[in-house]
């Protein structure tokens, strides 16, 4: 047996959401849930923390007493303890930090794709068409995607290594931005690099 000091930053008065069955929440609920899971690590990564460790047993739901109808007050991911700080495997690689244009706004609508499976151990709370729900949930944020952003975090190769066919919507994705100056398509070897590490780590 050895002692382990922690600091306690706060205490949450919830459960994790793996000791929680999906069955008893509504549909509605668990959407909610999904979104603020999305919406929580999509804020990590707009401050470079790659979160390694993104799984059931580390998202806590805080109930809300006072509401019958949404029982969920918030959701908090925790344990930072693998977090890459920075977007890139690679924290050191300098290079490869600046292609993930640290600091910048990503939209979810990248690298949530069910492309991705991105999914995490989430896939039993998700008894909804995901795909069509997620694009509605952040269709307000596709302006910000440029062709480099859709290029890199979601590169047509990715459709053809999981087998899967883009819709009008995923070709669409960067090619209407009106900041389609913000960087040009990823080419090469370098692009076919890329892609596939993708496909071999969550992004």
């Amino acid at each position: 047996m050895r002692t382990v000091r922690l600091t306690l930053i706060e205490h949450i008065a919830g459960s994790s959401m793996f000791n929680l069955q999906p069955k008893d929440f509504s549909q509605m609920e668990r959407k909610q849930i999904i979104k603020q899971i999305i919406d929580g690590e999509t804020a990590a990564y707009t401050r470079n923390l790659r979160l390694r460790d993104l799984y059931t047993r580390n998202v806590v739901m805080e109930p809300n007493p006072d509401s019958k109808d949404n029982r969920i007050r918030r959701v908090v991911l925790l344990d930072f303890g693998h977090v890459t700080l920075s977007r890139d495997w690679d924290e050191d690689f300098e290079k490869e930090k600046k292609k993930d244009l640290p600091g910048t706004y990503i939209t979810p609508l990248l690298r949530w794709h069910e492309v991705w499976s991105s999914k995490r151990g989430l896939s039993d709370w998700i008894d909804w068409d995901y795909q069509p729900w997620f694009r509605a949930e952040y269709a307000h944020t596709e302006s910000s995607v440029t062709p480099y952003m859709k290029s890199r975090w979601l590169p047509d190769l990715v459709f053809e290594a999981r087998k899967m066919k883009p819709d009008d919507e995923d070709l669409l994705l960067g090619r209407l931005s009106q900041h389609s100056s913000a960087g040009t398509a990823v080419k090469g070897s370098s692009f076919l690099r890329d892609a596939y590490v993708k496909l071999l780590r969550w992004r």
